[in-house]
Parts: structure tokens; C-alpha cells; sequence
């Protein structure tokens, strides 16, 4: 099955409407279209829930190595508090084995009022298999650094750097059909009032499924982790993943 990029990398962790999955570079010269729906905040007042899209158009630029250009809209249940990100970034994989892969990626994200606010994200993801081309089951590991900055008092401004890490383990029900399971956690540098320094994320459960050779269904229903008192959070994801050039898997 084909794999999809998770925009920015790091979006997956903590705060993501994309779908659990793991991470491959695209064929050389083939082009990747993904969108992706979530919902968040099931059961809870309209303000608490969330409503967020995305979209990622990317290309194999070099065998091994990939682009992507990405952007995501968010909103509260009221539809009146509107966010949005743009996100630019790459890929590549050092080490591609029949148990064993190892990836890096860089990504730029531009948020905030007037597209103000930037991160920049070094991230990496290993997979291990037990069998080549994730044919039953294995593990992976992701993790980045994001690097924001942010305003102290009236004249101070400072860098920080938040540490984002995923586990997850997936099951290949056939060639056509897989099963994913990841928790992400956040350890942040300097974590605003009321946020914990660690911050629990989600526990994740997806199915993706093959619908056709180039085109595959990504689902994920994901259980949010509460911090101190907060309540038990339920949400959900649907996307695609097309491809757009030669080089469908």
C-alpha cells in the first residue's frame, strides 16, 4: 500500500487532521494529491469542538526524495473562529531495507493572524518491518523538533523549541487493506499557562484501504488523552490519496 506524507511532518503529532499512517517517499516523477476532513470534540459544546481540512499536492522529485506543498483550515463547532497553515517541505529516505527504514524530512509552516507566525520543523520516522514492503506487521517511531518563536512582556522575543513523538504499530490485513495504532506525546520548552510541560496527545486507531491503483481511503478514529480535569475527547478523520502521475503503487 502506499504510504502518505503527513503534511509538515509534525502535523500528525498532537494536533493533526490527518490520519494515522507511516511515511514513504513518492516515486520518482509521480504526483501525490491528499485531502483530508476531521471532525474533533465529540459530544462536547459547539466552542470545545473542532473542524479542520487539509490538502497536500507533492511530487517525487529524485528517487527517494520528495516535495510537497500543503496548506490546512481549522475551525471551532461554531464555524466562527477560523485558522489556517501553508506548509512547505521535504523528504528523503537514507536507509531503505527489507526490515528496516529510516527518513528525515524539513518542513516550514506559516500560521497566525496575517500568516505571521513561522515554525520550522526537522523531523525523522523509523520504520521496522518484519516483512519487506510492509507485508504483516511492524512498528514505527516519529519524532520532531519545532522550532517557533513568541513574544515575552512587551519587547522580548525568544525562540523555543517544542520535541513532538509518535509510536505506532500497523497490521496488513491483506495487499489491499491495513490496520494503524500510534499515541503521540508533546514535550514542550516553555508551555503556555495551563498547558503541562509534557502534554499527552491521542491514541489513534486507523484503517486505510486501497479502493483502486491509485487511489487509497485513509480513516482514523482517535481518543483524545485529557489533561488534569479536561474531558475525554472523541474525533475522527477521513482522506484520500491519489495519484496524480506515472508511478502508482
Amino acid at each position: 500500500m502506499r504510504r502518505c506524507v503527513l503534511c509538515g511532518l509534525i502535523m500528525a503529532v498532537a494536533q493533526s487532521g490527518l490520519a494515522a499512517d507511516t511515511l514513504e517517499t513518492w516515486d520518482h516523477g509521480a504526483g501525490n494529491f491528499e485531502m483530508y476532513s476531521g471532525f474533533g470534540g465529540l459530544g462536547n459544546d459547539a466552542e470545545s469542538q473542532s473542524v479542520d481540512s487539509s490538502l497536500l499536492i507533492g511530487w517525487g522529485v529524485a528517487d527517494r526524495f520528495s516535495s510537497y506543498l500543503s496548506t490546512s483550515l481549522s475551525s471551532n463547532g461554531y464555524l466562527t473562529s477560523a485558522e489556517s497553515e501553508l506548509n512547505l517541505g521535504a523528504f528523503g529516505t537514507l536507509h531503505d531495507s527489507d526490515h528496516l527504514d529510516f527518513d528525515l524530512g524539513l518542513d516550514m509552516i506559516v500560521s497566525g493572524p496575517g500568516m505571521t507566525e513561522a515554525s520550522v520543523v526537522p523531523a525523522f520516522e523509523i520504520n521496522l518491518d518484519r516483512t519487506p514492503d510492509l507485508g504483516s506487521y511492524g512498528l514505527y517511531l516519529r519524532g520532531a523538533a519545532i522550532l517557533a518563536g513568541a513574544q515575552y512582556g512587551e519587547d522580548e522575543l525568544r525562540r523555543h523549541v517544542d520535541l513532538g513523538l509518535t509510536v505506532g504499530t500497523y497490521y496488513t490485513l491483506s495487499a489491499h487493506q491495513q490496520v494503524l495504532l500510534e499515541y503521540d506525546i508533546t514535550v514542550h520548552d516553555e508551555p503556555e499557562p495551563g498547558i503541562p510541560d509534557v502534554e499527552r496527545g491521542a491514541l489513534a486507531l486507523g484503517y486505510n484501504a486501497l479502493l483502486h491503483d491509485n487511489l487509497e481511503l485513509i480513516s482514523e478514529a482517535r481518543l483524545n488523552i485529557p489533561q488534569g480535569d479536561e474531558d475525554v475527547e472523541f474525533g475522527f478523520t477521513l482522506g484520500i490519496i491519489a495519484t496524480l502521475s506515472a508511478g502508482s503503487r
